[in-house]
């Protein structure tokens, strides 16, 4: 199973938006670098991309199906929130199981601005704080709920590098 491009999605939880909260910036933005690859941030409020997470939540059964049924050929990822205080981190979970009513893995990403976890560590979430999750199988793409939003957003010219290092295409 091929590794998703460590893109590292900081935001803050889910909270009451509604659709007319905040307009769908144009671009997305690279606040910083970690190890593991740039940190895209998106506002508390950002309306398209809280929208992603909870289409991420609402079909999240289909991940798990295709979790405890895998065929030879499908790569998966999932993405988790994670937070301390008033910091919440969305980032990639490598080797994800399912555990219970939600999902165990490792930390595939290194956080941006919490202290814990850190890159490598086992981590558990619950359900309810899974933000993205895909299934890339004989050319077909299903979730990819936030890594579409962030891909529209790019320039043309870092479009091609998402795609290439994600080895798929989240139109």
């Amino acid at each position: 199973m091929k590794p998703l491009a460590p893109f590292l999605l900081v935001g803050a939880l889910l909270g009451g938006c509604s659709n007319s909260d905040v307009s769908t910036p144009e671009r997305a933005t690279f606040d910083s670098e970690s190890s593991t690859g740039p940190i895209a941030t998106f506002a508390d409020e950002d309306v398209e991309m809280n929208l992603a997470v909870r289409a991420a939540q609402r079909d999240v059964a289909v991940f798990r199906e295709r979790l405890l049924h895998p065929t030879p050929t499908q790569r998966i990822g999932l993405k988790g929130q994670f937070g301390e205080g008033d910091h919440v981190e969305h980032m990639w979970i490598s080797n994800p199981r399912v555990e219970g009513d939600g999902f165990s893995g490792i930390l595939a990403n290194e956080p941006g601005y919490l202290r814990t976890p850190k890159l490598g560590d086992p981590v558990t979430i619950d359900v309810r704080h899974v933000s993205d999750w895909y299934v890339h199988d004989d050319g077909k793409l299903q979730g990819a709920f936030t890594l579409r939003v962030m891909r529209k957003r790019l320039t043309e010219e870092d479009r091609k590098i998402f795609d290439e290092a994600n080895g798929f295409v989240a139109e």
